[in-house]
């Protein structure tokens, strides 16, 4: 018998990526089963290419009254789909009650607003929020008897042709020329996404192909002064980065790109830009090219780490012009990823892309990379961990970067390239 799932979802990009291996060990056990997933607009599109995902529901913000229209029509949407389950992973009030009204069978954290709306409720103490994210959502599927050959702790998330495309096509329009030997691009999980839901992708302005098809990557990079970015970052020369192939599958571990992740949504995971900059020298030396990326909220910084840098031909500052989909085609093909706690970091975890991910106020055993390729940073000091949005600090307000994060030193990032073999 088929069974629609509805699963509530969170709002980072990071976090959604920690549901994947729960969608997945839920659509193992039941594999004809649709999961519809109600998502953020910002993460939603981490999603689109889960093979495990059979439909992707973009959840809107609204204020007050508009907000009760639109979760009414939501209702009315969802109702229609008879949900076997609903799993929610957020802790509103809002959601618990939608949940309630569309399915039999709810599965939520209880709280003093919640506890009424589940028939299955996970504790909320401190035994669920100190295991890592990953285990504490597979924890919510324990109800359906999932099988422990089901339970990977494996991100999933899979670049397509295109957005390998995209990725090196921007990188050609900042000099960096990528040679490819074989344009055949395959993969078994491609392939799935290929067959499974076709029209779960979206034909918007943050489509991949609307990026290749509409030279967007061109563009942006021509028009960089509109997004603030630096304007000197177009390197003079033409060195070339080679990509290999086997078995009609790119190799992407010869290339000399490595990529720099600063921004988060939290100040406090923020690390000190000249160390971003002092490492960029080291890799340039090395003959790296170091790329900058981060949302247009991150441009600030970006654009400080690139001021501070010495070769403005070898590192290149794409900071507010890549989606989603680029980013996944970019850091497939990089040498190496260095992240604070953020998207990207989670990313390059399940593309299984070298990482260096440096960690203060966030703790790496609850939301760490998982993938064999990582190396993590977290040094302690005596409020480290401490899951802050904004340090209290005066040494803060003076250095826009926690001490948890400014402790971290040079040889920290350079022992952990030797630790990864880079």
């Amino acid at each position: 018998m088929k069974k629609n799932f509805l699963i509530f979802g969170l709002n980072h990009i990071g976090d959604v990526l920690m549901l994947t291996p729960a969608i997945r060990a839920l659509k193992l056990k039941f594999p004809e089963s649709n999961i519809f997933v109600l998502v953020s607009e910002i993460a939603a599109p981490v999603l689109y290419r889960n093979p495990d995902v059979y439909k992707v529901i973009e959840r809107k913000k609204y204020k007050g009254i508009l907000n009760i229209f639109y979760l009414y029509k939501l209702y009315k949407e969802l109702k229609k789909y008879n949900f076997y389950a609903c799993i929610n992973f957020l802790t509103s009030f809002e959601f618990a009650l939608l949940s309630f009204f569309i399915s039999k069978k709810r599965i939520g954290i209880s709280s003093f607003k919640t506890f009424l709306f589940y028939n299955y409720k996970i504790a909320n103490d401190k035994k669920i929020h100190n295991i890592h994210n990953i285990d504490r959502a597979l924890k919510f599927i324990d109800i359906f008897s999932i099988r422990e050959k089901y339970n990977s702790r494996k991100l999933i998330y899979i670049p397509t042709e295109e957005d390998v495309k995209t990725a090196i096509n921007l990188l050609k329009a900042s000099n960096i020329n990528v040679n490819i030997i074989n344009n055949n691009y395959n993969d078994d999980n491609n392939n799935a996404i290929n067959t499974n839901n076709a029209n779960n992708i979206p034909a918007n302005e943050n489509s991949a192909n609307y990026v290749a098809n509409n030279n967007e990557a061109n563009n942006a990079i021509n028009n960089n002064n509109d997004n603030n970015i630096a304007t000197n970052n177009i390197p003079a020369n033409n060195n070339e980065t080679t990509i290999t192939t086997t078995n009609n599958k790119y190799i992407f571990d010869k290339t000399n790109i490595v990529v720099f992740s600063p921004g988060s949504t939290r100040s406090s995971k923020e690390a000190n830009p000249e160390l971003f900059a002092l490492f960029a020298d080291y890799l340039n030396k090395l003959g790296f090219y170091v790329i900058i990326i981060g949302s247009k909220k991150d441009i600030p910084l970006a654009n400080k780490i690139y001021r501070l840098t010495s070769n403005k031909k070898l590192t290149v500052n794409l900071t507010g012009i890549t989606d989603i989909y680029m980013l996944g085609g970019l850091i497939k093909i990089s040498r190496l990823v260095i992240s604070v706690d953020n998207g990207v970091m989670h990313l390059a975890s399940a593309l299984n892309t070298p990482l260096i991910a440096l960690f203060g106020s966030t703790d790496p055993a609850v939301c760490g990379p998982v993938n064999d390729n990582s190396y993590i940073i977290d040094k302690k000091t005596d409020c480290y961990h401490c899951f802050l949005n904004t340090c209290d600090k005066e040494s803060f307000l003076k250095n826009d970067y926690p001490d948890c994060m400014g402790n971290i030193e040079l040889y920290d990032l350079t022992d952990a390239m030797e630790e990864l073999k880079i």
